[in-house]
Protein backbone atom coordinates (compact mmCIF):
# COMPACT_ATOMS: atom_id res chain seq x y z
CA UNK A 1 0.00 0.00 0.00
CA UNK A 2 1.31 3.46 -0.92
CA UNK A 3 0.23 6.64 0.81
CA UNK A 4 0.79 9.80 -1.15
CA UNK A 5 1.44 13.15 0.46
CA UNK A 6 -1.22 14.03 2.99
CA UNK A 7 0.29 17.35 3.91
CA UNK A 8 3.25 18.60 5.79
CA UNK A 9 3.72 18.09 9.48
CA UNK A 10 2.94 21.76 10.13
CA UNK A 11 -0.46 21.36 8.41
CA UNK A 12 -1.27 18.38 10.59
CA UNK A 13 -0.08 20.15 13.72
CA UNK A 14 -2.11 23.25 12.82
CA UNK A 15 -5.27 21.21 12.29
CA UNK A 16 -4.72 19.40 15.59
CA UNK A 17 -4.16 22.70 17.44
CA UNK A 18 -7.33 24.16 15.92
CA UNK A 19 -9.31 21.12 17.03
CA UNK A 20 -8.01 21.40 20.61
CA UNK A 21 -8.84 25.12 20.75
CA UNK A 22 -12.38 24.44 19.55
CA UNK A 23 -12.88 21.64 22.06
CA UNK A 24 -11.52 23.68 24.96
CA UNK A 25 -13.49 26.79 24.06
CA UNK A 26 -10.42 28.91 23.46
CA UNK A 27 -10.84 29.27 19.73
CA UNK A 28 -9.03 32.38 18.57
CA UNK A 29 -12.01 33.43 16.45
CA UNK A 30 -14.18 33.65 19.56
CA UNK A 31 -11.69 35.72 21.53
CA UNK A 32 -11.60 39.49 21.46
CA UNK A 33 -8.66 41.42 22.80
CA UNK A 34 -8.27 44.99 23.88
CA UNK A 35 -5.22 47.00 23.05
CA UNK A 36 -3.84 50.21 24.46
CA UNK A 37 -1.26 52.35 22.70
CA UNK A 38 0.51 55.37 24.07
CA UNK A 39 1.51 57.91 21.47
CA UNK A 40 5.05 59.23 21.21
CA UNK A 41 3.74 62.70 22.02
CA UNK A 42 2.30 61.42 25.30
CA UNK A 43 5.54 59.63 26.15
CA UNK A 44 7.53 62.79 25.51
CA UNK A 45 5.08 64.78 27.59
CA UNK A 46 5.43 62.33 30.48
CA UNK A 47 9.22 62.48 30.20
CA UNK A 48 9.14 66.27 30.16
CA UNK A 49 6.96 66.29 33.28
CA UNK A 50 9.31 63.88 35.08
CA UNK A 51 12.38 65.96 34.21
CA UNK A 52 10.66 69.17 35.27
CA UNK A 53 9.69 67.61 38.60
CA UNK A 54 13.23 66.28 39.15
CA UNK A 55 14.68 69.73 38.50
CA UNK A 56 12.21 71.41 40.84
CA UNK A 57 12.91 68.82 43.56
CA UNK A 58 16.69 69.06 43.21
CA UNK A 59 18.97 71.27 45.22
CA UNK A 60 19.94 74.71 44.04
CA UNK A 61 22.55 74.94 41.32
CA UNK A 62 26.07 75.41 42.61
CA UNK A 63 27.48 77.67 39.93
CA UNK A 64 31.09 77.26 41.03
CA UNK A 65 30.82 73.49 40.42
CA UNK A 66 29.21 74.08 37.02
CA UNK A 67 31.97 76.53 36.08
CA UNK A 68 34.68 74.10 37.18
CA UNK A 69 33.12 71.24 35.19
CA UNK A 70 32.72 73.47 32.13
CA UNK A 71 36.40 74.44 32.38
CA UNK A 72 37.46 70.77 32.59
CA UNK A 73 35.37 69.96 29.52
CA UNK A 74 36.85 72.84 27.56
CA UNK A 75 40.48 72.11 28.40
CA UNK A 76 40.04 68.34 27.95
CA UNK A 77 41.11 67.34 31.45
CA UNK A 78 37.70 65.85 32.30
CA UNK A 79 37.99 62.97 29.84
CA UNK A 80 40.74 60.50 30.68
CA UNK A 81 41.14 56.72 30.77
CA UNK A 82 39.83 56.44 34.33
CA UNK A 83 36.66 58.38 33.47
CA UNK A 84 36.09 56.38 30.27
CA UNK A 85 36.53 53.11 32.18
CA UNK A 86 34.05 54.25 34.86
CA UNK A 87 31.47 55.25 32.25
CA UNK A 88 31.86 51.92 30.43
CA UNK A 89 31.50 50.01 33.71
CA UNK A 90 28.33 51.88 34.61
CA UNK A 91 26.81 51.25 31.17
CA UNK A 92 27.55 47.52 31.41
CA UNK A 93 26.16 47.40 34.97
CA UNK A 94 22.98 49.20 33.95
CA UNK A 95 22.41 46.56 31.24
CA UNK A 96 22.79 43.76 33.75
CA UNK A 97 25.72 42.18 31.94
Amino acid sequence: MVIDKIGTLSNIQSAYSNQIRKESGTDAADKKSDRVEISDARRLSALREAVTKAVKDSEDVRYEKVAAARQKIEDGSLINDRVIEEIATRIVDSMGL
